[in-house]
């Protein structure tokens, strides 16, 4: 899905996407197995993310 969009903005309507946090950059670089690997871990580390910060708001209450 996030490379669709990538696909979508770039190459498709020009946009220049950048993230200061993955040192990525589709004007100076626009690898998209880069993008996809960034995209892959980020996913991994969200849903990693979520059923800690769940159970942390469940202590909360």
């Amino acid at each position: 899905m996030k490379v669709n969009i990538k696909r979508i903005l770039v190459d498709a309507l020009g946009i220049r996407l950048i993230s200061i946090e993955e040192g990525f950059d589709s004007f100076k670089d626009n690898d998209e197995l880069k993008f996809q690997i960034i995209s892959a871990v980020n996913q991994k580390l969200s849903e990693q993310i979520s059923p800690s910060s769940k159970v942390e708001l469940g202590r909360n209450k």
